[in-house]
């Protein structure tokens, strides 16, 4: 028996409306509604017909549809997103969500550690935010005042799943220069549960490991305070972000009123963390007034940095999910039809899911580049970078 809400998913997940899809499939619109709302059932022709129409396997309808929060998970867009887009990109991470817990399930790896935070405070105060970020590096086995050089790893080592998401039908490289609409989502069941975070790989590695804390953020702070207003989560997530990327007590020092672009660019370096974002940081933390940090956007603003800033931080590739595959399906999980029919995904988005880290345009954390700003008319050239020493 098929939960004719499972058909809605698949549409919702190829982006075809109900039109569309009784066209391709040769059924009509009408009896297409009824099966989605429950009012009738789906023959086996029919099925089979819904299923070639979206190019889905038939093993996809037979999964139970996700109810309660998990069917609702922190998501981060711009409010330009299209709202089917964002239904699609919710769909999909649904589905990204389903199949790590089917690879997880007797795979005997760690279950996730994550604090817990359940204040009933409102919003929490950055102070709080700090302590919270302390308390996830020590749980994830680091120290309080260094870099962070490979978050992802990092979390996937403490038993969180990390992939991204490539909506179907984009035709864009993984880490392309256009992005998503969409930047991440995340959801954690609770204590000794599946953790997922998942990004829209952007152009640069910077503003992918900040989303990446940032819905590790969602994780920590909101599964045990869900109520919170969604603006505040967003402003508590963001602090989250920073505090776990660069932790006060090891940046505060090194900013100066005086402080200009090159400074910044070293810190980018060692951090990993965006000039832009740099300066927000340091507005938080009130050690740059409100005059200086509007003087760097200004400067970076006039220099044309705001979308292309010249430090290149290298993305950090998921290796996980793709390991979990491998470990059931073996070193080349996608060569039979096993995988796609236990799992209910085309091989195309399971790829994308799980992508082959070799495949990646991933570099070591050291491997970075910066503009000498010796002269403030010269403009960074990416194809002669200059190594910066640390």
């Amino acid at each position: 028996m098929v939960d004719g809400t499972r058909i809605r998913d698949g549409r919702v997940l190829m982006n075809v409306t109900q039109a569309d899809l009784a066209k391709a499939s040769n059924l009509q619109q009408p009896l297409i509604s009824m099966i989605e709302r429950g009012d009738r059932m789906a023959s086996g022709d029919q099925l089979a017909a819904i299923s070639n129409a979206l190019g889905l396997p038939s093993s996809f309808f037979q999964f139970k549809p996700l109810s309660g929060p998990g069917a609702s998970p922190e998501f981060r867009r711009m409010k330009t997103a299209r709202s089917k887009d964002t239904e699609q990109a919710r769909q999909l991470f649904r589905e990204a969500f389903r199949i790590s817990e089917q690879l997880l399930e007797g795979s005997g790896y760690p279950q996730p550690t994550l604090p817990v935070v359940d204040d009933r405070e409102a919003e929490l105060s950055i102070d709080r935010i700090e302590e919270i970020a302390q308390e996830t590096r020590a749980a994830w086995g680091l120290d309080a005042e260094s870099p962070l050089n490979h978050l992802v790893r990092t979390m996937e080592r403490r038993g969180i799943v990390v992939c991204p998401l490539v909506l179907p039908g984009e035709e864009e490289p993984l880490y392309g220069e256009g992005r998503s609409q969409h930047f991440g989502a995340s959801y954690w069941l609770g204590v000794g549960e599946t953790a997922v975070v998942s990004i829209f790989p952007g152009s640069s590695g910077d503003r992918d490991r900040f989303t990446t804390a940032h819905e590790a953020g969602h994780m920590i702070l909101h599964t045990f305070r869900p109520a919170v207003d969604a603006d505040v989560k967003e402003r508590e997530a963001n602090l989250f972000a920073g505090a776990l990327l660069a932790p006060s007590r090891a940046i505060a020092g090194n900013y100066a009123e005086t402080m200009g672009l090159k400074t910044l660019a070293q810190m980018k370096a060692k951090w990993g963390l965006s000039m832009q974002a740099l300066v927000m940081r340091g507005r938080q933390l009130e050690v740059l007034s409100s005059e200086r940090s509007q003087g760097l956007f200004r400067q970076i603003s006039a220099r044309g940095w705001r979308k292309g800033e010249p430090v290149q931080v290298p993305h950090e590739a998921p290796k996980l999910l793709r390991k979990l595959l491998e470990r059931r399906y073996g070193v080349t999980p996608f060569a039979g039809d096993r995988v796609v029919d236990e799992l209910g995904l085309p091989t195309a988005m399971l790829r994308s899911l799980a992508p082959d880290p070799l495949g990646t345009r991933e570099q070591e954390r050291d491997n970075v580049s910066f503009v000498n700003f010796q002269s403030r008319e010269r403009t960074y050239d990416a194809s002669t970078p200059t190594r910066l020493q640390i």
